[in-house]
C-alpha cells in the first residue's frame, strides 16, 4: 500500500511578519520525528525560488475566471527545480 502524506504549514500567511521564524521552527520538528512527511509552504514558489525549505508550495490566487484563464501558461516558466 502506498501512503502519501503531505502537510501544509500555515495559509495565507508569506510574507507575514512571523511566519518565516514560525514556518521554519514547525518544518524542523516535523522533519525531525516524521522525515517521509511532506511539508508544504504557502508561498509562492513559481516566480522565485522560497527562502526556506519546503518538498511542495500551495499556488492558489483569487480571482476572476477570466483571470484564471489568461494565467494559463503561468508555470511554463516556473523552475524545474526545487519545490513543485
Amino acid at each position: 500500500m502506498l501512503t502519501f502524506i503531505v502537510l501544509q504549514i500555515k495559509n495565507e500567511d508569506c510574507g507575514k511578519t512571523k511566519y518565516s521564524g514560525n514556518y521554519l521552527k514547525f518544518y524542523s520538528a516535523i522533519k525531525d520525528k516524521y522525515p517521509d512527511i511532506k511539508i508544504i509552504s504557502n508561498c509562492d514558489g513559481s516566480t522565485s525560488p522560497l527562502d526556506h525549505p519546503a518538498d511542495l508550495y500551495d499556488f492558489h490566487i483569487y480571482s476572476s475566471a477570466s483571470s484564471v484563464f489568461s494565467n494559463a501558461r503561468h508555470f511554463d516558466s516556473a523552475p524545474r527545480s526545487g519545490p513543485k
